[in-house]
């Protein structure tokens, strides 16, 4: 593999394991921990397609991907999971 090709694509991998743990410490899905890349990984996609579709400015950027929309998206898709896994333990 081409070090052009492998340099962004350890970034996305870096900012995505980052925006998914700090989401993961910050809601606590109850999931397996090695499931924070995967929600870091659909965050980063959601955030850069929402600065995309709505034209705002991106800001700081990773591998071509906006930093804090991708740490928002991050942060969407575990609320997200957290209150469905809520809503599958049911009432205590």
């Amino acid at each position: 593999m081409e070090t052009g090709l492998l340099w962004p694509l350890v970034e996305l991998v870096a900012l995505a394991g980052l925006a998914g743990w700090v989401s993961e410490l910050l809601f606590d899905t109850g999931l397996a921990r090695g499931l924070s890349l995967i929600w870091g990984l659909i965050g980063v996609l959601a955030g850069g397609w929402i600065v995309e579709a709505t034209g705002w400015q991106a800001g700081p950027t990773v591998a071509g991907y906006p930093v804090v929309a991708s740490l928002a998206g991050t942060l969407l898709v575990c609320l997200v999971v957290k209150v469905v896994g809520l809503g599958l333990a049911g009432s205590r």
